[in-house]
């Protein structure tokens, strides 16, 4: 009903939520069907898209081609400031050396963050890596820059901006609309504390766990149900 009455604002991360994570992050892509509904949603006036990732925008737009969306790199981080440039590159550098003694990790260096990821590091070496590199870091970045941890992905934001702050701001400027926010990761739980303050719909990705999300989807494939169903009712 609520669908029905309201124009709807589709909040979505991207990993894990409408692409499957893989070994390579450069390899993901939306699973097959979410491109379909997405443009079809697009295209309604009633219903606007926002994707909201850590990726970079221009990454988010190759990946997501025909769909009319404002997307949002980078956990929304407003570039960088350049008090912090500097310190962006020894991070930049610190971390492609760090990511030599982890056979398998890589490090995705962006505008204003940087993550090392290590899906491909072995699981006997990766709490190794979370607990030594954490130390590192905050042994010297300042408080205006923030360590993320996701699913397999360390992140370093030079902002303390996270997604509930874009979701406010969206709120603020469409404050009639319907919000339905579908993540899958710790990263989307400000997104879906959010969500929950306007009674909208908050879906989480995967097993259940400790998460301010009030549903859970276990699939992909499910996401793409629940974005065929709100194409349907809209």
């Amino acid at each position: 009903k609520a669908i029905a009455s309201k124009g709807i604002c589709l909040l979505l991360d991207f990993d894990g939520t409408i692409s499957e994570i893989v070994l390579r992050p450069s390899a993901a892509k939306p699973v097959a069907g979410a491109i379909n509904y997405l443009a079809i949603l697009s295209q309604n006036p009633r219903v606007k898209i926002f994707v909201i990732s850590g990726r970079s925008k221009e990454w988010l737009a190759e990946k997501l081609g025909g769909v009319k969306a404002v997307l949002i790199g980078e956990h929304g981080a407003r570039g960088l400031s350049p008090s912090l440039r500097n310190l962006f590159f020894e991070v930049s550098d610190f971390l492609n050396t760090f990511a030599q003694f982890f056979p398998g990790s890589l490090v995705e260096v962006k505008k204003s963050s940087i993550s090392l990821h290590y899906r491909g590091v072995g699981i006997s070496a990766q709490k190794k890596l979370v607990a030594a590199l954490t130390a590192e870091l905050n042994n010297f970045l300042p408080k205006t820059v923030s360590v993320i941890s996701g699913k397999k992905v360390l992140e370093i934001v030079f902002s303390k901006r996270n997604k509930g702050d874009v979701v406010r701001e969206i709120i603020k400027k469409n404050q009639r609309a319907f919000f339905i926010a579908i993540g899958a990761d710790t990263t989307d739980e400000t997104m879906f504390k959010e969500v929950n303050a306007m009674k909208g719909l908050s879906i989480c990705v995967g097993k259940k766990r400790d998460s301010q999300a009030r549903y859970f989807v276990k699939t992909h494939s499910a996401v793409v149900e629940v974005l065929a169903a709100i194409a349907e009712k809209t």
